[in-house]
């Protein structure tokens, strides 16, 4: 791979107390990422010569329940994730592309500062 790889993420999070103590806690992410995934590198000497111009689009969404005790919180959610792979004009990938979905439990412990 040639290492000629970027990409745009836009995200929005949200909090709904819904008691003293706790809230419920939700948002999502949608990144466009841009770049050469299948390291393809057909004619030309060169590493960049043919850059397939792929592009990975990643929405992912989020929510579960949080609880405060001051400045300490922790959180239980769930999230989805898709990871959709297109190839030069927004064309689906047909030989060797691949779609992804993912969906994970998390848990935190965190300081609010």
């Amino acid at each position: 791979m040639d290492g000629k790889f970027g990409g745009l993420t836009f995200a929005a999070d949200g909090r709904t107390p819904i008691a003293s103590v706790v809230s419920v806690v939700y948002g999502g992410r949608l990144s466009i990422l841009q770049g050469d995934w299948s390291g393809h590198r057909e004619g030309g000497a060169l590493p960049s010569a043919n850059l397939k111009n792929e592009k990975m689009l990643v929405p992912e969404v989020y929510a579960g329940i949080e609880s405060t005790f001051g400045r300490v919180f922790t959180r239980f959610g769930i999230e989805f994730q898709e990871w959709n792979r297109r190839g030069r004009a927004g064309e689906e990938m047909t030989s060797g592309g691949h779609d992804f979905g993912f969906t994970g439990y998390g848990f935190d412990l965190g300081y609010m500062f």
